[in-house]
C-alpha cells in the first residue's frame, strides 16, 4: 500500500514568494524598458515561450556568456529542477529527481541531451561544452512523445550557430588562475556560390587542477580540451535546406579529485595491509585531512579521464507550402577512451582504476583497451495544419543503432592484485587469494543497442481562449550483451609473508585465464512501451488582462516517460537484466507577463509516479566480494514546485530569479546481499532519500546597462544554493545516514563587462567565480559495509579571470 503523501502546503507557499527565472533561446527584440518575447522549440515548432504549455528554460548566446555557461553541467546552477554530480567528470543529469544515479554503457540516460536533433546516448556524451551555440532549451518533465529515445526526466536541446550568409568572423580568448587558458575561433560566409555557406570553429580550453596528489603532485579536477567543428548550410532549391556538421573533440584530463573520509571503523578493509605501508584506514585519514591543503592522495600510477568524440549530423529540411518535411541523421564514433574514476580515494586500492585492470589483461597476454562506441540515429518529421488552421499536427519516425565493443569492466581490488591482514607485530602480512581480492568480477564486454519509434502529436486551437494538445509514441528497445569472463590463477602464500615479499610479488601482472564453466554470456532483451500525453490550456482573455496583467495563459498536462532496461553484472558469470523505468507525470503550470511586459512569472507543480527507478547500488558476495551494479527500486514518487522571474523594473536593469522544491521519496525499494554463509537475505531501503537530489535550488543574478558616454557597463552579481544531498551506494549506508550526506551550500559569483562606445563589437569582461572561496562538497559516495568510508569531491574553489570577446 502506498504511504501517504508528506508534500506540505507551506513549501508550496514558501515556493511561489522564491521565484526563479525564464530567459530566451531566440528573443525577439521590444521597446526599451520592456522583455524582449522569447521564441522556443519545446514542440518541435517554433513558438513564443509564454503561449507554449511546457515547463522551458532558455538562453541564447549573450545569456550564456553573462551567466558563464561554458558546459552543460553549469546549467544545474540555471534552471529549476535540473540537477548534476557537480565535479565528477560523467553526467548525472537529473530533471525533476529523474535520472541518473548510476554510470556505464549497460544504463541509458534518464535525461535526452540533443545536439542540433541528434541524441546523446551515454554519459561521457552528455557534458558538452557550450561553444557555437545559438541556444540552449531544457524541457523539464517527461517528454517521451516527441523527442529521441529517453528523455523520462526531460530533455535539454542544444542547437548550433549556421553558418551566416555574410562574411563573419569571431574570436574568444580567456584567461586567469589555475593557468586558465581559453581560446576560441569561427570564421563563416558565403563559399563559391550563392546558395552555399560555411563555418569553421576551433575551440581549446586548458584549466590545471585545483587538487594535487600529495605524493607525485599531479593535477586532479583540470581541463584539457580540444574541438574543431566544421558546418555548411546548402540551399539547394527555394524549398529545401541542407544542413551538415562533423565535430571532432577531443578530452584528456586527469579523472576526479575524490578524497576519502572514514566513516566506519568496523568495516572489513579497514585494517588490510597492502604493497604500501599502512593501512586502508591509515590512507583514508590522511587523505581526509589533506583536503583543507587542496590535495588528495589517489593512486600512484595515475588516474585519467580521456575520451575522442566524432560526431556528423546531416539535417534535410523542406518546405513543401501545406507540409514540412524534415530528416535528421546522426552518427556518433568514440574511441580512445580511458574512464578512471578512483572510488576509495586512496593509493591502498585501486577500485575502477580501468588502466589498471586492463594492464593485468594484457600483461596475461588477453588484448584489452580497445574500446570504441559506434552510434547511427535516423529521424523523420512532418509538419503540417488543418482545417485552416486550426489543428497543426507533427508525425515522426525514430530509429537508433549503438554498438560498444571491448569495455573492460570489473575491478583490480589492489595494485598487482595482492591484498592481505597483518597477522604479526613485525607486519607480516596473510596474503588472500587474489581471485577473490585481487580481479574481481573482471569482464570485457560488447553492447548492443537498437531502438525503433513512431510517434505523434495534435495541436487543437478550439478558439483565442482553449487549446488541446494530444500525442503518443510507440518505443521498441532491444538490448544485447556479450561478455567474456576472467578469474586469475595466481595463488596466494599460505604462510604470512614480509612487505618485501609481497612487493615482490606485485612487480608481476597476474596471469589470467577465461573462467572455465562459463567463458562467454550471450544475452539478449527487448521492451515495448507506449508514452501518451495530453494537455488542456487556457489564454486568459482580454477581460483578465487589462490591468497590471498583460498577458497569461494556464495548463494541466498529463504525461509518460520511458527509459529500457539493460544487463547488470553481480558476480563473475552473471548478466542480469534489469528492468525499464516508467514515469507518470501530473502537473498544472502558469506563464504570466505583467508590469507592461516588464516582469514574466511561470511556473508548474507537478506530481510523478516513478516506478522501477534503475539505481547503481553495491551487493555484499560473501565476506570480502562487493560488487557495484544495476537494480531496480520499485515504486517511488516525487511531487515537487517549479516558479521561474525575469524583472525589469528600470530600463537597463535586469534581475533573475529561480527555484525548486520537490519532495521525493520510495514506496517500495527491496534491494539483497549475500551474507558470510552464502544465503541471499532481503533488506528494505524504501527509508532512504534519493541519492544525488537536492529537496531545494535557487539561484538569483542581478545585473545593470551602465549606459555611459564612453563605453556600456554591465556589473552583475549572481548566486545559487543547493540543499543537501544523500549519496549511499549500500544498505548500510543509511545507518550512517549524517555521513553519507553531503551539507548544503551557497555559491556567489560577480562579473563586470565593458563594451566601448568606438568598439561595439568588443567585449571585455572580469570575472569571479565563487568569489567566498566556499568550500563545499559537490558529490561523493558511501559504501559503509565492507570499505567504511565516504568518496567525496571537493567543489572548485573561488577562481577569477578575464574573457575578451570580439566580432566582426
Amino acid at each position: 500500500m502506498k504511504r501517504p503523501s508528506k508534500y506540505p502546503c507551506a513549501v508550496l507557499a514558501l515556493a511561489v514568494v522564491l521565484v526563479p527565472m525564464a530567459i530566451g533561446a531566440t528573443a525577439v527584440s521590444a521597446e526599451p524598458g520592456m522583455l524582449e518575447e522569447v521564441v522556443v522549440v519545446a514542440r518541435k515548432r517554433e513558438e513564443s515561450l509564454q503561449d507554449t504549455p511546457v515547463a522551458v528554460s532558455a538562453f541564447d548566446p549573450a545569456q550564456m556568456r553573462e551567466a558563464q555557461i561554458t558546459n552543460v553541467a553549469d546549467l544545474a546552477r540555471q534552471v529549476p529542477g535540473l540537477s548534476n554530480k557537480d565535479g565528477d567528470k560523467v553526467s548525472g543529469l537529473a530533471i525533476r529527481g529523474v535520472g541518473s544515479r548510476a554510470v556505464g554503457a549497460a544504463l541509458d540516460p534518464g535525461v535526452g541531451v540533443y545536439v542540433d536533433g541528434i541524441f546523446m546516448p551515454r554519459s561521457d556524451t552528455q557534458l558538452v561544452d557550450v561553444m557555437d551555440m545559438a541556444s540552449i532549451q531544457v524541457l523539464r518533465g517527461p517528454q517521451g512523445t516527441l523527442f529521441g529515445k529517453n528523455t523520462a526526466g526531460g530533455a535539454l536541446l542544444l542547437e548550433t550557430r549556421k553558418p551566416g550568409e555574410e562574411f563573419g568572423a569571431q574570436v574568444e580568448v580567456g584567461a586567469g588562475d589555475y593557468d586558465r587558458q581559453n581560446l576560441s575561433l569561427r570564421v563563416d560566409g558565403p563559399l563559391f556560390t550563392n546558395n552555399l555557406f560555411g563555418a569553421l570553429t576551433y575551440d581549446r580550453r586548458i584549466e590545471d587542477g585545483y587538487m594535487k596528489d600529495y605524493y607525485n603532485g599531479r593535477d586532479y579536477g583540470d581541463i584539457d580540451r580540444t574541438a574543431i567543428v566544421g558546418q555548411l548550410r546548402w540551399y539547394p532549391t527555394e524549398e529545401l535546406t541542407v544542413d551538415l556538421i562533423a565535430l571532432w573533440g577531443k578530452r584528456k584530463e586527469h579523472s576526479a579529485p575524490n578524497s576519502c573520509i572514514n566513516v566506519n571503523p568496523g568495516a572489513v578493509l579497514q585494517g588490510f595491509a597492502s604493497t604500501t605501508p599502512g593501512t586502508f584506514a591509515d590512507y583514508c585519514s590522511l587523505s581526509e585531512a589533506l583536503i583543507d591543503d587542496e590535495k588528495v592522495i589517489l593512486d600512484r600510477r595515475g588516474m585519467d579521464y580521456e575520451v575522442t568524440n566524432n560526431l556528423a549530423g546531416l539535417t534535410l529540411d523542406w518546405d513543401l507550402g501545406e507540409v514540412q518535411l524534415k530528416s535528421v541523421t546522426g552518427y556518433l564514433y568514440q574511441d580512445d577512451l580511458n574512464r578512471d574514476n578512483d572510488v576509495d580515494a586512496t593509493p591502498f586500492l585501486s577500485l575502477s582504476n580501468f588502466q589498471e585492470t586492463t594492464r593485468n589483461l594484457n600483461g596475461s597476454g588477453i588484448s584489452a583497451g580497445d574500446e570504441d562506441r559506434i552510434f547511427v540515429s535516423q529521424e523523420f518529421n512532418l509538419f503540417g495544419s488543418l482545417f485552416d488552421g486550426d489543428v497543426d499536427y507533427t508525425l515522426g519516425l525514430y530509429a537508433s543503432d549503438e554498438r560498444i565493443k571491448d569495455q573492460v569492466d570489473g575491478q583490480t581490488l589492489a595494485l598487482g592484485g595482492w591484498l592481505g591482514t597483518t597477522v604479526t607485530e613485525s607486519g607480516n602480512v596473510q596474503l588472500l587469494p587474489p581471485s577473490v581480492v585481487g580481479s574481481n568480477n573482471i569482464r570485457i564486454v560488447d553492447f548492443t543497442s537498437t531502438s525503433a519509434a513512431g510517434f505523434g502529436q495534435l495541436i487543437y486551437n478550439l478558439n483565442d481562449i482553449w487549446q488541446f494538445t494530444v500525442g503518443g509514441r510507440w518505443t521498441w528497445e532491444e538490448k544485447k550483451i556479450d561478455q567474456k569472463n576472467f578469474v586469475t590463477t595466481a595463488v596466494a602464500p599460505t604462510a604470512p609473508i614480509t612487505r618485501e615479499e609481497m612487493n615482490a610479488l606485485s612487480d608481476f601482472q597476474q596471469p589470467m585465464v577465461p573462467l572455465i564453466d562459463s567463458p562467454r554470456l550471450k544475452e539478449d532483451e527487448s521492451w515495448n512501451e507506449f508514452t501518451p500525453m495530453a494537455t488542456v490550456t487556457m489564454f486568459m482573455p482580454d477581460s483578465w488582462t487589462d490591468g497590471f496583467l498583460s498577458s497569461g495563459m494556464l495548463y494541466l498536462s498529463y504525461s509518460e516517460g520511458f527509459k529500457a532496461g539493460g544487463f547488470t553484472s553481480f558476480g563473475p558469470d552473471r548478466a542480469l537484466p534489469f528492468n525499464p523505468e516508467t514515469v507518470k507525470n501530473t502537473e498544472f503550470g502558469f506563464k504570466l507577463e505583467m508590469w507592461s511586459q516588464r516582469m514574466r512569472v511561470n511556473g508548474a507543480v507537478y506530481s510523478m509516479d516513478y516506478d522501477d527507478m534503475q539505481l547503481g547500488v553495491t551487493r555484499e558476495f560473501g565476506e570480502l566480494q562487493t560488487i557495484y551494479g544495476i537494480t531496480n527500486a520499485g515504486d517511488s514518487e516525487v511531487q515537487g514546485v517549479e516558479l521561474e522571474v525575469v524583472i525589469m523594473p528600470l530600463p537597463g536593469l535586469l534581475i533573475n530569479l529561480t527555484g525548486s522544491v520537490l519532495n521525493a521519496e520510495y514506496n517500495e525499494f527491496n534491494d539483497e546481499f549475500v551474507d558470510n554463509e552464502g544465503n541471499v537475505q532481503s533488506t528494505d531501503r524504501s527509508r532512504e532519500k534519493f541519492s544525488y537530489i537536492p529537496d531545494q535550488t535557487y539561484s538569483w543574478a542581478v545585473q545593470y546597462d551602465w549606459d555611459t558616454e564612453y563605453a556600456v557597463i554591465t556589473p552583475r552579481v549572481s548566486g545559487f544554493y543547493k540543499d543537501k544531498i544523500y549519496t549511499g551506494l549500500d544498505p548500510a549506508a543509511f545507518s550512517y545516514e549524517d555521513q553519507a550526506t553531503l551539507d548544503a551550500y551557497t555559491l556567489w559569483n560577480a562579473r563586470l563587462a565593458f563594451v566601448p562606445r568606438a568598439m561595439e563589437n568588443l567585449e571585455v569582461a572580469v570575472f569571479a567565480q565563487n568569489m567566498t572561496d566556499e568550500t563545499y562538497f559537490g558529490t561523493g559516495t558511501i559504501e559503509a559495509q565492507r570499505l567504511g568510508s565516504s568518496s567525496v569531491i571537493r567543489g572548485r574553489p573561488r577562481t577569477y579571470g578575464i574573457d575578451v570577446f570580439y566580432r566582426w
